[in-house]
């Protein structure tokens, strides 16, 4: 909670409230008798000045404690063990606060029947009063987890809306899809069994991307699937200058990935390397120890920066929205090694 004026006023008006409801109690049982409203008027103004700095010690001590038993016992799994802490805990912070406040007060304004008595009946009081305090900074601190948990799943399906758009629209990158279409047309020309081929797998590409693009995780074994599909459009149109090897281990197949992530690595590969028959891409798509690694030969295109590119941040990006470990992009001996952590099914 945070002291803004309306936090505090509302513990002046709570402080105020129950003073109030002191004096007219011992007003009607005839402890003390008020000579009008000027004495009344000065018994709720010396009371709520006692009482508001009180008030707002038992509230601050309240909501520490609850922050505290939240990290230590949590009501889902412990709940009797929760209350009991929580209950004693609220009642021994009353009761000191209580006599605390008893004392002080018997040093400015002595009480009539001694010390004692009014020592155990203010504290009394105070730990009925405080068990409701504490049972109202619950519910408020709940209140504001729950809308701060609500507006920050909002913003997060917001910012992955987002980039679930970027990723869609760099899957239907017209670049891609000009290219591919005039390797069709050449093919048409040249063999039309490969070009059968090909339209299968430009097919299948654009299939999958619209199948998963709403989904946040996929297996690995149709990410792989996928990826063959994407690597023989690029083997077709790169005239056969690029070599794949994939050591994907059996036990691996079934982790998942964020969809269209594998596809994000390969086309940044191609996208800041050399290709050609004179400087030949070799991928290498392996599992282990729960990662999925992707490694190329680093052979920048000239004017290239080193750069992961934006595709790559989104790929953080999303990992990041799945609560898992984070990608990791390095270069190393000459050789652009992409890993990717693999996901346990639930």
């Amino acid at each position: 909670m945070s002291f803004t004026r309306r936090y505090i006023f509302h513990i002046i008006a709570f402080a105020a409230a129950v003073q109030t409801a002191i004096i007219l109690y011992n007003n009607a049982t005839g402890y003390i008798a008020l000579g009008g409203i000027a004495a009344f008027l000065f018994r709720l103004a010396f009371g709520t000045v006692m009482s508001a700095p009180a008030a707002l010690a038992i509230i601050m001590a309240d909501e520490a404690l609850v922050h505290r038993l939240d990290r230590s016992l949590e009501w889902e799994t412990r709940f009797a063990a929760r209350l009991s802490v929580e209950v004693v805990s609220a009642a021994a912070i009353g009761a000191v606060f209580g006599a605390a406040i008893t004392v002080l007060v018997q040093q400015l304004a002595p009480y009539r029947d001694g010390l004692w008595k009014n020592i155990i009946g203010n504290a009394v009081i105070t730990v009925v009063v405080n068990l409701i305090v504490i049972a109202v900074v619950e519910a408020v601190l709940s209140h504001t987890r729950t809308r701060e948990a609500r507006e920050k799943a909002e913003a997060l399906e917001r910012e992955n809306s987002r980039i679930r758009f970027e990723v869609l629209k760099t899957q239907l990158d017209p670049h891609f899809m000009f290219n591919s279409l005039n390797v069709l047309s050449s093919l048409l020309r040249k063999d039309a069994e490969r070009a059968e081929r090909f339209i299968d797998a430009f097919a299948s590409v654009y299939r999958y991307t619209l199948e998963v693009i709403e989904l946040p995780v996929v297996e690995l074994s149709r990410e792989l699937e996928f990826a063959r599909s994407y690597l023989y459009l690029l083997d077709i149109r790169f005239e056969h200058s690029v070599t794949v090897d994939v050591r994907i281990a059996g036990e691996h197949l079934d982790r998942l990935v964020p969809p269209l992530s594998l596809q994000t690595v390969l086309e940044n590969a191609f996208k800041h390397n050399c290709v050609s028959e004179d400087a030949p891409l070799s991928i290498r798509i392996e599992s282990a120890d729960g990662w999925l690694t992707v490694t190329n030969n680093f052979q920048p295109k000239h004017g290239k920066r080193d750069s992961t590119g934006v595709g790559l941040s989104n790929l953080r990006k999303r990992y990041a929205f799945l609560e898992a470990d984070e990608p990791r992009f390095d270069i190393v001996n000459n050789q652009f090694i992409a890993s990717l952590p693999l996901i346990i099914a639930q």
